[in-house]
């Protein structure tokens, strides 16, 4: 998936959803172009019915697009022995940014700096992303 059709559904997730993942009070059409999005990324499964959003399909769409970013970001900023490269600060806010996504309520560094809480992230790793083999 590139990245405009992630931009588009997450903004289009963003007006119909609060960071819980509980629907808000929103427009209907707000709500079937969500659905619309959702089928563009993911034709296999319905994400609208007669008359409303499918929520628990676009929430495990969500959690999958955002564990693909989270593997991308994560190897992107560290090495395959946990140590952080020599890769830019912007991949670092990067990568808080998925993290914050993910799971809310944890620090993972600081977003303006790039500066990074190395154990938040690799609690959100170890937790969101099935182990390697």
């Amino acid at each position: 998936m590139d990245e405009t059709m992630k931009r588009e559904f997450f903004e289009a997730y963003s007006k119909v959803f609060d960071e819980d993942g509980i629907v808000k009070p929103c427009w209907t059409e707000d709500a079937y172009d969500l659905a619309l999005i959702c089928e563009k990324i993911d034709p296999e499964h319905e994400y609208w019915n007669r008359i409303t959003i499918r929520s628990n399909a676009v929430l495990k769409l969500r959690r999958n697009i955002l564990r693909k970013e989270l593997r991308q970001k994560y190897d992107e900023v560290f090495d395959e022995d946990g140590k952080i490269k020599a890769c830019g600060r912007e991949k670092c806010k990067d990568l808080i940014q998925v993290c914050t996504m993910i799971a809310p309520m944890g620090i993972y560094g600081d977003q303006k700096t790039g500066f990074l809480n190395e154990e938040g992230i690799k609690k959100v790793k170890e937790k969101y992303l099935p182990k390697e083999e």
